[in-house]
């Protein structure tokens, strides 16, 4: 199975390469959290599995895209501010 969507490349493969690390430490945190609301609940076992994979996928994909964002507008932010030179350095 992996052979077969993990050898050609695609935008999902470069995706996940790309989000890969900070998946992995957001998902623990996010999983916790779902957890500890989701387990008050009074409903059976197999809903309340349900409930916390369907707000862990949920948090952590937020939670990762959110990151990506901030780090990405950060990024740009210094690239700008790095490239504007001075009036005074222009010979102006």
């Amino acid at each position: 199975l992996g052979r077969k969507w993990l050898s050609k490349e695609g935008p999902e493969l470069r995706y996940g390469r790309e989000i890969g690390y900070e998946w992995y430490l957001a998902h623990q945190t996010v999983i916790v959290a779902a957890a500890y609301w989701v387990v008050r609940w009074k409903i059976g076992l197999l809903e309340q599995f349900v409930a916390i994979l369907g707000i862990s996928a949920t948090g952590t994909f937020a939670a990762v895209e959110l990151y990506r964002f901030g780090r990405n507008a950060i990024r740009l932010s210094l690239q700008s501010l790095l490239a504007s030179e001075p009036e005074a350095a222009r010979g102006s």
